[in-house]
């Protein structure tokens, strides 16, 4: 001990990789204001001292594979943090207060046992990447739109069911890692940029919506990796059942596997048109006021100032809905109305990605309108039009399943 000691007094760099150490000294945080990187990997640390906040000039800071079970609060003082790895630990929780780290730029706490993510560490603006693998996550929150900065977010070996929206929504994102998770369906909005997006092993996934395969052909070949998805989807008798998220027989039959906000679904059919619920039409409504912007980068307004009412005052689901945004905007180019909780569906089988193109597999797509005349409207549209893409689209429709909503 007495040796570290004499490094701390000396050095603003402390190389304590594999030493074995169970505790930190006490003078660490007493006398080591002056440090600006510690390593402390493959050591035998339960815990940190309270104090450790003291050490405001630490930018760099290495705690992986310890036996940590917590962070101190005081971890959000570390003003100068720029990166904090803490992978490989026992750690079941984040502290609240790594949301007040204004330079931090990288953190790493895959290989725990995290079972939620803090919501106020979506306030770090400077966060770059974020590895999260190997945890017990099951959800995410929506606010992850905030982390502007990230480029690259891992999150495979979870238990995730779905993403958040507002991923769709990062300016920078250029790597999406979530294999092995229990996802049920990729986000239905397009990205704003083309991130490489990595989702192998999802046994649960069932299909990619409509704006992925748009995306997909201005992608090279790796920014969508398959490998072990769609393995066991087919088409039997032509015929494809549609399951909303909340059907608990999706895991023991084949079929489509719908967002889990889609509370209702419709299918054309001639001489009947169903139009949407009151819920939906409210919906839009009140979305179109509050977010007057128009395409993908929507600004950040609140439902209370733009319309001078109190989020409290509203229906839950409707604040809800509102604040999160939709599932989807409809198909129909002569249309694009935001989708909520009511869709009209066609289920088209289409080569989504170059290797299964290779391997002469098609697998089902669902492509959503916001009611039935969108959808017969679209349809008639394709026909009327003769650009390669139309004529692409038109023979996918003739090719279309039928389809069972369930």
């Amino acid at each position: 001990m007495k040796d570290l000691v004499c490094e701390l007094r000396h050095y603003t760099s402390l190389p304590w990789n594999y030493r074995r150490l169970k505790s930190l000294p006490p003078e660490l945080v007493e006398e080591g204001t002056h440090v600006a990187q510690i390593f402390l990997k493959c050591n035998l640390l339960e815990s940190l001292p309270d104090r450790i906040g003291n050490l405001t000039r630490l930018t760099y800071c290495y705690l992986s594979s310890n036996k940590l079970s917590s962070l101190p609060e005081s971890v959000g003082e570390l003003v100068s943090l720029q990166v904090l790895d803490v992978g490989n630990n026992k750690l079941k929780a984040l502290p609240h207060s790594l949301g007040r780290l204004p330079a931090l730029r990288s953190l790493v706490a895959a290989q725990n046992q995290l079972t939620c993510f803090p919501q106020e560490l979506c306030n770090l603006k400077t966060l770059s990447i974020l590895m999260l693998s190997g945890n017990h996550l099951s959800s995410l929150p929506e606010d992850f739109g905030n982390l502007k900065g990230l480029q690259g977010l891992y999150l495979d070996n979870n238990n995730l069911k779905e993403l958040p929206r507002a991923l769709t929504s990062l300016p920078i994102l250029t790597r999406l890692s979530c294999c092995s998770n229990a996802l049920l369906f990729l986000p239905a909005l397009p990205f704003i940029r083309h991130p490489y997006i990595f989702f192998d092993n999802n046994p649960h996934l069932s299909y990619l919506s409509l704006t992925l395969v748009y995306q997909s052909d201005g992608w090279t070949i790796s920014n969508l990796q398959t490998t072990g998805c769609f393995r066991n989807i087919e088409a039997e008798s032509n015929r494809v059942t549609v399951y909303t998220g909340r059907s608990p027989r999706f895991s023991k039959q084949r079929g489509l596997i719908l967002p889990l906000q889609i509370e209702r679904v419709t299918l054309p059919s001639t001489g009947k048109v169903t139009l949407p619920s009151l819920k939906e039409l409210c919906l839009r409504c009140v979305w179109k006021a509050v977010e007057p912007v128009k395409g993908n980068n929507y600004k950040e307004v609140s439902v209370k100032d733009q319309l001078g009412i109190k989020p409290e005052s509203m229906p839950t689901v409707l604040h809800h809905n509102i604040k999160y945004g939709p599932v989807a905007y409809c198909n129909n180019s002569l249309c694009g109305e935001p989708i909520f909780s009511f869709t009209s569906i066609k289920v088209v089988p289409v080569f989504n990605t170059p290797k299964l193109e290779s391997e002469r597999r098609k697998v089902p797509m669902v492509l959503y309108f916001c009611c039935d005349v969108c959808s017969i409207q679209y349809s008639e549209h394709i026909h009327r039009n003769t650009d390669e893409f139309s004529l692409w689209m038109t023979d996918c429709l003739r090719k279309s399943m039928c389809v069972e909503v369930v």
